[in-house]
């Protein structure tokens, strides 16, 4: 009963049914504990798992009292230096990075981290997982002039890489990219995000939503270092894969639209420019969502263009 109870409460939490979820832990980690008695294992892991729960849906204090529990059980059962240890020391972590306790957060990751390099070895997958993390919240707490963020995201890096979980190697990409651009490294952010398309294009082939992000993402940098021109093809790339998977009159098109647009502008090629941002337009009157921040960009810039163009009486609607 307990298993089933278990199985049904990570299956609610899969649903984002939580109030369910907290239901079933809580009876499993009753009958556990009916069953087996306070030290053991079933008990460390069903508050292991609702832990992790309640830091989902911000319960903090709640949380933090079940890893606590559940390390006091396992230290009891393995002593004070077992992986086990270090997966609710690990889970801990990151419910107070997420909270924004970041001194308690790091002393939680880094025992974490000295446990797990110790006992499985300095390349496991789980001292990348740890590593990235850490390398996650010195970019969270802005220490990025340095090496506190980015020599542990590099060594998580090559970790994952031998690993072969590409997924993990792109989220471990992303935070790379992320402290060069706090740097103003752009051309290190660049080269980062081209690495993370071919990741992606690897993994997923040349068609996927995924692989249009990074092309979006490739494009925006190169926006920002003024490569406009390498800027397009990323752009005209992603239109090319979003057209195929959601078809041409869809949102997520129209925003790619947007982007060329823009650069068009920039680029005073007022006639493409003006097409895109009619196209845009179209698309985004014609869906249900309400519109946003970027509608009212393009209605400005579309009015800047033809208060250019001599279409002032249009310029001033829009």
């Amino acid at each position: 009963m307990t298993s089933v109870l278990l199985l049904s409460a990570k299956l609610w939490k899969s649903l984002q049914c939580y109030q369910a979820a907290e239901e079933n832990f809580e009876q499993a980690l009753e009958q556990a504990i009916t069953i087996y008695g306070q030290e053991h294992e079933s008990v460390a892991s069903i508050l292991l798992s609702l832990g992790e729960l309640l830091q989902e849906i911000n319960q903090i204090e709640q949380a933090l009292f079940c890893f606590d529990e559940s390390i006091q059980v396992r230290v009891a059962l393995y002593g004070p230096d077992s992986p086990s240890i270090a997966q609710v020391e690990y889970s801990k972590g990151v419910a107070l990075l997420f909270h924004g306790d970041f001194d308690d957060a790091s002393n939680c990751l880094y025992r974490a981290l000295t446990i797990r390099q110790e006992k499985l070895g300095p390349t496991d997958g789980a001292v990348g997982d740890t590593l990235n993390t850490i390398g996650f919240l010195n970019l969270r707490i802005g220490n990025i002039s340095g090496e506190e963020a980015l020599d542990p995201l590099q060594k998580a890096l090559e970790i994952r890489q031998a690993v072969g979980n590409k997924s993990k190697v792109v989220s471990t990409l992303q935070n790379i990219a992320s402290v060069y651009k706090k740097r103003k490294d752009y051309d290190s952010c660049m080269e980062t995000h081209a690495e993370i398309l071919s990741v992606r294009q690897e993994e997923f082939g040349t068609s996927d939503e995924r692989v249009a992000d990074a092309w979006i993402n490739l494009g925006n940098i190169q926006t920002t270092t003024g490569r406009l021109m390498e800027a397009t093809v990323s752009y005209e790339e992603a239109l090319r894969v979003r057209t195929l998977i959601n078809g041409y009159n869809h949102i997520s098109v129209a925003q790619v639209l947007f982007k060329i647009g823009s650069l068009n502008l920039r680029q005073n090629n007022y006639t493409d420019a003006k097409q895109l941002f009619e196209e845009y337009m179209r698309i985004r009157t014609e869906e249900e969502d309400d519109s946003n921040k970027e509608m009212a960009q393009a209605l400005t810039l579309m009015g800047n263009l033809q208060k250019e163009t001599g279409e002032k009486s249009k310029a001033q609607i829009n």
